[in-house]
C-alpha cells in the first residue's frame, strides 16, 4: 500500500518502553516545545516594549522641548492648585483629585483622577506615600503629587484650550 519509511527517527530504546513511559515522554516533549514558544513570544514582546519605551521617550523630550520654547517666548502656564474633592460620604479614599487654575478671571478645573488612582501612581515614587498622606496631608505632599502629574496636567490644559480654540471660544491672536 504505501512505501516503507527509509529512516526511522525513533530510537531503539523507545520501542522497549511501556505505554505509560511513552506517554510521559511525549507529554514532556510537548511541554518543552510550549515553553520554548512562550519564551520566544516573551522575547518578541520585550523587543516591542523597548521600542515603545523609546517612542515614549522621544515624545516626552519633544514635549519638554516645546515647553522650554514656550517659556523662552514669554508664555507661562497658569498656576495650578491641587484640590481633593470629597463626595457626600466625606471619606478621603472616595475623593477625587482636581487641579484648579484661573484664566481671564475665570476659575477652571481639570480632573486628575480618583484618590486610589493617584495613590497607585505615587506609590511608585514613595511606597509609604499613601499612609503619610492620610496621616497628615500637607503642601509637601501636594507639591509632590503636582510634580508627578505635571506633564499630564499641562497636556490636559492644552487639550482643553485647543478644544475651545477650535470651537471658537478662545482667540489666541497676539494683540
Amino acid at each position: 500500500m504505501g512505501r516503507k519509511p527509509i529512516h526511522t527517527y525513533v530510537p531503539n530504546e523507545f520501542g522497549t518502553l511501556s505505554k505509560e513511559e511513552r506517554r510521559i515522554r511525549g507529554e514532556m516533549s510537548t511541554i518543552l516545545r510550549m515553553k520554548k514558544r512562550r519564551e520566544e513570544k516573551i522575547m518578541k514582546l520585550k523587543e516591542e516594549i523597548s521600542l515603545i519605551e523609546k517612542d515614549i521617550q522621544k515624545v516626552e523630550t519633544k514635549f519638554k522641548k516645546l515647553i522650554k520654547e514656550m517659556n523662552t517666548e514669554g508664555f507661562q502656564f497658569p498656576k495650578f492648585g491641587l484640590i481633593l474633592e470629597l463626595n457626600q460620604t466625606k471619606i478621603i479614599e472616595k475623593g477625587r483629585f482636581r487641579v484648579e487654575y484661573t484664566v481671564n478671571k475665570k476659575r477652571e478645573k481639570l480632573d486628575i483622577g480618583t484618590f486610589e488612582y493617584v495613590m497607585r501612581r505615587m506609590i511608585v515614587v514613595s511606597p509609604k506615600f499613601q499612609n503619610e498622606y492620610l496621616e497628615h496631608s500637607s503642601e509637601i505632599h501636594d507639591k509632590s503629587i503636582m510634580e508627578v502629574f505635571r506633564h499630564d496636567i499641562q497636556m490636559m490644559y492644552w487639550e482643553k484650550e485647543y478644544q475651545r480654540f477650535v470651537e471658537g471660544k478662545r482667540n489666541w491672536s497676539k494683540k
